[in-house]
C-alpha cells in the first residue's frame, strides 16, 4: 500500500477515536516525543491539528482534570494499526474505532 492511503487510513482512525472521546466529553492533550503541542481542549480541530505531526503521538484523556487514560498513535506502518496501544479504561470510549481498524485490518491483509 502507498503512502497516501496509509496516511488516510491512519487520519480516518484517528479523527474517529478523537470524535468518540470528545462525545464522552473527555478533555484531550497531545504529547510528541518531545513536549506538549497541545493542551487540555475539547475543540476537535485543535486536537486533529496537532496529531500526525512527528512519528508518534500520545493522546491524554481526562475527566475533572484527572488523567483516564491514553491512546499511543505510531504512523507509517500499514495504516490500520495506528492505534499502537490504549489504556483498558478507555476501551469502551474508543469501541467504534478498535472496530474500523479491525475491519481495515481484515480487507487489507486478506
Amino acid at each position: 500500500m502507498d503512502f497516501e492511503n496509509i496516511r488516510t487510513i491512519e487520519e480516518q482512525i484517528i479523527k474517529l477515536a478523537v470524535k468518540e472521546l470528545l462525545e464522552a466529553d473527555f478533555l484531550l492533550s497531545v504529547t510528541d516525543t518531545n513536549d506538549v503541542i497541545q493542551v487540555k481542549t475539547d475543540q476537535l480541530y485543535l486536537i486533529t491539528s496537532a496529531l500526525h505531526n512527528d512519528v508518534e503521538n500520545m493522546l491524554h484523556c481526562f475527566s475533572n482534570d484527572v488523567l483516564i487514560g491514553y491512546v499511543y498513535f505510531v504512523y507509517g506502518n500499514n495504516g490500520f494499526d495506528v492505534i499502537s496501544k490504549h489504556s483498558a479504561s478507555i476501551e469502551t470510549y474508543i469501541k467504534t474505532t478498535l472496530e474500523l481498524s479491525e475491519y481495515l485490518q481484515e480487507r487489507i491483509v486478506h
